[in-house]
């Protein structure tokens, strides 16, 4: 359903006019690599960008960013938003901190008593947090991701929070219900080959996706972030192994493609049932997807093993043991984060992930003669006259050009978008949002500095996609609309943009037993997705 009752208007904002880096994301991107140095575990401050080098596959770059970020909150003019003003844009918030840690709990690949373990050690880190940590609690179950606290420094908060939270029984956590497993595996082959596959794959595609939504939210904040990742994790490969086609996958659906699970406002289509368990399965294109949303995001992952230290006399579980807890390693390593298996002290482990962002340093290169040909890059950083000091950082990234964005793409972020418990921040939005006598009086604007306008002729064309939601108390949709804006600016509509943003207007209904409303803006060029959620509550009438 598309509407056209009101035209977009151009209109105000800011952007610095010597800002020509929109276009030139077209042919060139910054690398960035985020560096922990350290000597005999103690992070190391005051190293200067002369100090570093860093190599591209054995190729020396030229360090064009560098700075030194410690967890300390950044200085901010920033007034509290007016009444009915709305945005995703964190330099508009105040105190917005350096450097995050966020907490997920998984309770999808965690066994229920496995989770009430972590849950207890979390709490007793909690009650030792210190005056700059930022800490946030994410909670992933058969109910989806959630927020359970936002970043915060109140330990007796958080302790709260997660005192109601009770984890969850999720099926198929190991290839057996936990029914089954308390009564001693009674059930025998404990369900078919089949429906094993499809909990596998429910629960691997899920626990990705989760990750990309808070890699995708955390990505404006500044300097580095931690995710500490508390379960017991899954494989990325399983079956019997044969010579396969490149690229992973498995014949499972990568998150490009999920536009088939259908689109709020847009309609649905049936679910994906993975193929035979006999065949080699892989996840590995949905792992690269994740990982380099954190790495963009500059989000270093820290999984600690819920199980603590683990032991089995059986090869079924051991093999099933070592698998998952090689993905935890893979995750780690290519997002600079480090792996906490096999040990009984998981909130010492989470103070340890904690502590990496007391001093961190971020290194950015141009890449030359990028290609963006999906190949892997191997970073190599050292430091010049500092042999004795130990280094952690992503291992490499992949030189991936922007994925062609159909229309199944198109579905399926702005249907990502809506079902996030979580704004996402690729494309910076403020909305205001008033209550009329024909309904929502929404004008939106859009940051210029995050979408695509590419020179073509005498103008500068660019398309997004813009997605208007409304949903009752229990997230059920009452009302939605899409529409397309096509933009074919000329130059001083183009230099108007760049100064003062992009405005969009438009008239929703009245919200009937509405209590919040969604707006996502996705570039159709890029792929890149803003979103922003308005309490209906928190809007003035006209």
């Amino acid at each position: 359903m598309r509407l056209s009752i009101l035209a977009p208007v151009l209109a105000a904002a800011a952007l610095s006019a010597q800002m020509p880096d929109v276009i030139i994301r077209t042919t060139t991107r910054l690398v960035q690599i985020n560096v922990i140095a350290t000597k005999k575990g103690v992070a190391v401050p005051g190293l200067k960008k002369e100090d570093f080098q860093v190599f591209d596959n054995g190729k020396r770059q030229e360090v064009r960013l560098f700075s030194e970020e410690t967890r300390a909150v950044l200085p901010s003019a920033a007034a509290p938003l007016p009444r009915g003003t709305f945005t995703n844009q964190l330099e508009q918030r105040s105190g917005t901190p350096a450097a995050v840690t966020a907490i997920l709990l998984d309770g999808v690949n965690t066994r229920f008593s496995d989770q009430t373990y972590a849950r207890r050690q979390v709490v007793q880190f909690l009650k030792q947090i210190q005056a700059e940590d930022r800490i946030a609690i994410y909670t992933l179950d058969s109910r989806g991701l959630k927020v359970l606290h936002d970043y915060t420094t109140d330990s007796s908060d958080l302790v709260a929070k997660l005192a109601k939270y009770q984890g969850d029984i999720a099926p198929e956590v190991t290839g057996a219900s936990e029914l089954s497993d308390a009564l001693g595996g009674w059930m025998g082959s404990r369900g078919n080959s089949f429906e094993r596959a499809y909990y596998l794959n429910d629960r691997i595609q899920q626990t990705l996706h989760a990750i990309e939504f808070i890699a995708n939210n955390l990505a404006p904040l500044p300097g580095r972030k931690n995710l500490i990742w508390i379960s017991s994790a899954f494989p990325l490969q399983i079956g019997f192994l044969r010579a396969s086609g490149g690229g992973g996958g498995g014949g499972m659906p990568s998150a490009a493609q999920r536009g088939s699970a259908g689109t709020p406002g847009m309609g649905s289509t049936g679910s994906h049932m993975p193929r035979s368990p006999r065949q080699q399965q892989t996840w590995t294109a949905d792992s690269d997807q994740a990982i380099r949303a954190l790495n963009d995001a500059n989000l270093a992952i820290y999984p600690v093993d819920a199980r603590g230290l683990v032991a089995s006399a059986s090869p079924r579980v051991s093999s099933r043991t070592y698998a998952n807890q090689a993905t935890m390693e893979e995750l780690a390593s290519r997002t600079g984060g480090r792996a906490f298996i096999n040990s009984n002290d998981i909130a010492g482990a989470i103070r340890t992930a904690v502590e990496d962002s007391s001093i961190t340093y971020t290194l950015g290169f141009y890449p030359q003669n990028d290609k963006f040909d999906n190949s892997f890059h191997n970073l190599k950083v050292k430091l010049v006259d500092f042999p004795h000091l130990d280094l952690r950082y992503r291992k490499g990234y992949v030189d991936q050009s922007t994925p062609p964005q159909d229309e199944g793409q198109r579905r399926a972020a702005l249907r990502d978008a809506v079902l996030s418990p979580m704004d996402a921040n690729g494309i910076g939005l403020r909305a205001n949002v008033r209550e009329t006598s024909g309904g929502f009086d929404v004008t939106l604007r859009v940051d210029p500095r995050t979408f695509l306008l590419d020179p073509q002729g005498d103008r500068w064309a660019g398309k997004l996609d813009l997605l208007f939601v409304e949903r009752d108390e229990h997230g059920a949709q009452t009302f939605g609309v899409d529409d397309t804006l096509s933009l074919e600016l000329k130059r001083e509509n183009y230099d108007r943009v760049q100064k003062e943003g992009l405005m969009y207007h438009r008239v929703l209904p009245p919200a009937g037993k509405a209590s919040e409303m969604r707006v996502v803006v996705r570039d159709a060029s890029t792929g890149a997705v803003g979103s922003i959620t308005a309490a209906l509550s928190a809007i003035p009438p006209n």
